[in-house]
């Protein structure tokens, strides 16, 4: 009887300990998981880099690693890094590329890991912008940002010119007739400039806009047929050929915005559409001054998207926590606001952008 009341009693003890091993384990592989987190962003927005060292300041038991790459390399990289199903457990995404990557499945569903309460609850963010961000009905990436384009224009040029300011629109044949002036002027100045080296460039601040406002789509409601062969989407390519005309011929190898802007703060660039970002800082009022539009054609159209946060397909789960953790602090509108030039694509976060900020004009695009 002692040996069998001994041996029970060792069998538990063993048990015991057994459980509590395993229950250590259990939680340890629940609770725990990865703790660092690579983190890509196309390079540009200065406030970036001190926000994640905040973060990994205030969330010491994770470790965030940030690499920025420049725009115009960006796309390539990501290519590369998903096709080889080796790169990022978190990327800032191209609004008009997303798409092409998740179509190839480079990218999985970003809300069954990051969740839909607090400041990433569907509710909180602009419903276009969110349906914008997923692919095939799932949510494949959510939407950080949107940027609003506008025709610029110097008004010290159209007075040389002896054009008439626009008003708070302008239609094709305004805008047209007033580069045609301006190209007239000679010596190498410009009516209106563009960057036609980056596709994304062309997409976003130029023929996409001028599409969406001859009353064009790029493909049907449906998403099954590429519209870009109708009647109005040819008026507004159309339109951007004939505007394209009055820059000059180097545009179209272009890369970077930065000859545009600096051809508008010195008084040999008319006119670009773009955004608040690229507005010159420093100008000689004597030869700037800066005007806006918006173009008008069958409607008006201004906003070509943004950037997305998008998971790999590639990321294991054990990356979960801290791929929550962190998306829930950057997306807090303060923070998204650091991670943001542009305005966020959140109701939150909307509400916290000062209206003194702006991007840096040497930025090489951040759409």
């Amino acid at each position: 009887m002692r040996k069998s009341r001994k041996l029970a009693v060792i069998v538990g003890a063993t048990l015991t300990a057994t459980l509590a091993l395993a229950g250590c384990s259990a939680g340890a592989s629940t609770s725990g998981g990865a703790k660092t987190l690579s983190l890509w962003v196309p390079a540009g927005t200065p406030t970036v880099a001190p926000y994640i060292a905040s973060f990994n300041k205030s969330h010491p038991q994770y470790k965030v690693t940030l690499r920025e790459i420049p725009f115009a390399n960006y796309d390539n990289a990501l290519g590369q890094a998903f096709s080889a199903g080796q790169g990022p457990d978190l990327a800032q995404i191209n609004g008009t590329s997303m798409p092409s990557f998740a179509g190839k499945g480079f990218l999985q569903p970003i809300t069954p890991i990051i969740g839909t309460t607090g400041d990433v609850a569907t509710s909180n963010f602009y419903p276009n912008l969110l349906k914008a961000a997923q692919f095939n009905g799932k949510q494949v990436s959510i939407p950080i940002d949107t940027g609003t384009r506008v025709i610029q224009y110097n008004k010290k040029l159209f007075e040389k010119a002896g054009v008439q300011p626009f008003g708070e629109t302008a239609t094709y044949s305004e805008i047209l007739n007033a580069a045609q002036k301006i190209q007239a002027l000679g010596n190498g100045i410009q009516g209106f400039c563009y960057v036609g080296g980056v596709k994304e460039y062309t997409i976003n601040s130029n023929i996409g806009p001028f599409i969406k406002q001859s009353g064009g789509e790029f493909i049907n409601s449906a998403g099954t047929k590429a519209t870009i062969d109708t009647a109005a989407a040819i008026r507004g390519v159309t339109f951007f050929k004939d505007l394209a005309a009055t820059g000059s011929k180097s545009n179209i190898v272009s890369t970077s915005e930065a000859s545009c802007d600096e051809g508008l703060a010195a008084g040999t660039v008319g006119m670009q559409y773009n955004g608040f970002w690229v507005i010159p800082s420093k100008a000689d009022p004597a030869v700037f001054e800066l005007g806006q539009t918006l173009p008008k054609d069958k409607t008006t159209y201004s906003s070509t998207g943004g950037w997305v946060l998008g998971v790999p397909a590639y990321v294991k789960s054990d990356k979960s926590a801290i791929i929550k953790a962190f998306v829930a602090d950057m997306y807090k509108p303060t923070n998204l606001v650091k991670f943001t030039g542009l305005m966020p694509a959140t109701l939150s976060g909307r509400m916290r952008r000062p209206l003194s900020r702006r991007r840096s004009t040497t930025s090489t695009g951040r759409f």
